[in-house]
């Protein structure tokens, strides 16, 4: 069955050799991040063969658009029980862009600086303060109410 989503990577594990062929392994675990599961998102384990593993460069917390095959692994664990588990065999992977982010207004050293909740009287200026004088020596009945 194919499996195709975009997820985080979250776990990276460090390139085996496997077989007699000494194939490269590399298996990284992927939370899924186009669906969940009860509020939960599923991670899977996703596994690279052969040169994908050895030129894939996945750091952790990267967001990749992953393709490939879900494969069915059963095993018995320690305590001698059968277990299934469920992983990707894939056969793309490529880095999602992230968004461009608005240029943002640098904020001031000290959030003091930002957030002032007194009032400050701030200096007037030559014209506000002409502006003023000129008002208070003005004939009240030379202004229109309206």
């Amino acid at each position: 069955m194919r499996a195709i989503f975009v997820g985080v990577v979250t776990r990276v594990n460090d390139v085996v050799q496997v077989g007699q062929r000494q194939t490269p392994l590399l298996t990284l675990h992927v939370k899924d991040l186009s669906v969940s599961y009860g509020g939960k998102q599923k991670e899977w384990e996703c596994q690279l063969w052969g040169k994908a593993a050895e030129n894939a460069v996945v750091p952790v917390g990267g967001i990749f658009f992953i393709d490939g095959k879900l494969e069915e692994n059963e095993y018995t664990n320690k305590e001698g029980q059968k277990r299934t588990s469920l992983r990707i065999n894939v056969s793309e992977i490529v880095p999602c862009e992230a968004p461009a982010e608005p240029a943002r207004k640098e904020r001031p050293a000290t959030p003091q600086a930002e957030f002032n909740f007194q009032q400050e009287e701030k200096p007037k200026d030559d014209l506000y303060q002409r502006a003023e004088q000129e008002k208070r020596e003005s004939d009240p009945d030379d202004e229109l109410p309206f």
